[in-house]
């Protein structure tokens, strides 16, 4: 059986955020990734 979504959110080692949206959509295939020893801020979406 295949998934009805197959979107995929991958996050690095040593990432750290502090009022950060991440999201991803109902939609099939889109990945997001973030790699290793990232800092996010405030206000990102």
């Amino acid at each position: 059986m295949t998934p009805m979504n197959s979107a995929k959110v991958a996050i690095g080692k040593d990432f750290s955020c502090i009022g950060c949206h991440i999201e991803n959509h109902d939609e099939s295939g889109l990945n997001i990734s973030i790699g290793d020893d990232c800092m996010f801020s405030y206000g990102i979406k």
